[in-house]
């Protein structure tokens, strides 16, 4: 099985795993507040695959509604699978699971799920172009997934490199946005709870990113629209597709070529040269040799996010959005009301799980 396939299918095979195992946990407890606006999220991230998904390869609509089409068939898949696996417990009663209880259901998790994953992100492939496909294997490995359950599911032991090895908290909406300390290209620390006053845009990327690098002109519409009425900060993090791993054909057409940093230089160079080629505009911040800042805010490898005034989270987009970001800063600069800030455009409705 290639990496594409085991990456998903650790996914898909954690992500079944640990609701089956905390299901009785989970009956009866209220769901959070939702802010308005907010997509919801789907227990356990499921719905950021399909946000990965469309951001990535960027289908066509018929294309989309073919991929959604086949997920609801995965999942109905695997929760027919799912079902003849689990041990049942009396009613009302809870199922104690011992430690060889637990890894001889794993096993038996990771047999069934195996030919149902494959045929998921095979089925997935064959919808999709030459370039799509390039760019679906390739988020698909560098997003992580699977390191981002098997965390959840050993009980908050994250991915490498988060701080202590726990998995960080997300940051959602409504949350506080997390206070992080980075370099400017100058050499100058800037905390982003400095910020506070206005509302702050952080968009996350890289120069070997093509979906960073194509929106670039559209974030500088919505800049020239709001000013300085907004603090616009780029942070500036590991590459996406380094030219020292497997190049992608559309960084090779663009003439785009950066090695992964082997050095906080090695970022700063890579930040300016970005920042120069493409006119970023705003701070341009580095993240740390470590990625710090990307797994505490999960920012890899596109995500943005809008924060208000009083350092509250307003708008977290899976990839980066420039008019969704447009749309809320028109909200909290009191230019539209609150009925009229947009809702993600990530996930098609009901489609908010993985």
């Amino acid at each position: 099985m290639n990496v594409r396939i085991v990456a998903v299918a650790t996914f898909a095979v954690s992500l079944a795993f640990s609701a089956a195992l905390t299901q009785p946990e989970r009956q009866g407890q209220p769901e959070g507040r939702r802010q308005f606006g907010q997509q919801p999220e789907g227990r356990g991230g499921g719905g950021e695959f399909l946000a990965l998904l469309r951001g990535a390869v960027n289908p066509t609509e018929e294309q989309w509604e073919q991929l959604v089409a086949r997920h609801d068939e995965y999942r109905s898949a695997q929760r027919e699978a799912m079902r003849g696996l689990m041990p049942q417990a009396a009613p009302g009663e809870r199922q104690a699971l011992t430690d060889v209880d637990r890894e001889q259901l794993r096993e038996r998790v990771q047999a069934a799920m195996k030919p149902i994953n494959e045929s998921f992100i095979n089925d997935c492939r064959a919808l999709l172009d030459a370039d799509q496909r390039e760019l679906f294997d390739a988020y698909i490995s560098e997003a992580d997934l699977s390191g981002r359950m098997m965390g959840a599911m050993q009980g908050g032991q994250g991915r490498q490199g988060a701080p202590g090895g726990q998995q960080p908290r997300p940051v959602r909406v409504g949350s506080p946005a997390p206070d992080t300390e980075l370099k400017s290209l100058e050499g100058e620390s800037v905390s982003l709870a400095s910020l506070r006053g206005k509302p702050t845009v952080v968009e996350f990327g890289s120069y070997t990113c093509p979906r960073f690098r194509e929106k670039v002109a559209d974030f500088a519409k919505v800049r020239e629209e709001f000013g300085d009425r907004v603090n616009w900060v780029i942070v500036y993090t590991r590459e996406a597709h380094p030219s020292d791993a497997k190049p992608l054909a559309v960084n090779t057409r663009a003439g785009v070529a950066v090695a992964q940093h082997a050095s906080a230089q090695d970022r700063a160079k890579a930040a300016a040269v970005a920042k120069e080629k493409l006119t970023l505009g705003g701070v341009v911040l580095l993240d740390d040799a470590e990625n710090k800042a990307s797994e505490a805010w999960g920012g890899f490898p596109n995500r943005a996010f809008v924060i208000d005034a009083d350092g509250v989270v307003a708008s977290r987009q899976v990839w980066s959005d420039p008019k969704e970001t447009a749309g809320i800063l028109k909200v909290l600069l009191g230019l539209a009301p609150p009925e009229e800030r947009p809702a993600p455009r990530a996930l098609p409705p009901g489609s908010n799980r993985f």
